[in-house]
């Protein structure tokens, strides 16, 4: 989960975690890299995105979540 979305894609919808809508379809998460995110290509066929909290420095001083623990982190806000 990028902190924030690449610059190219300015208008797709960018939710804070607590405000994740609730799933009630078939969905796909795509989890980048711990150090560099989503690759540009793969980036342009999401059509949302999600911040975690606490996983972009500002305020914890952590610089990235594995990206275990965040796909964890997902699947229990999508799922409850």
């Amino acid at each position: 989960a990028s902190s924030s979305v690449p610059r190219d894609l300015e208008g797709v919808p960018l939710y804070n975690l607590e405000d994740l809508p609730k799933v009630d379809g078939p969905t796909v998460l795509v989890l980048g890299s711990e150090g560099h995110g989503l690759r540009s290509m793969v980036s342009k066929s999401c059509t949302e995105f999600v911040r975690i909290p606490g996983g972009d420095g500002e305020e914890s001083g952590v610089d990235s979540l594995n990206v275990s623990v965040t796909g964890g982190i997902l699947l229990w806000h999508l799922l409850r």
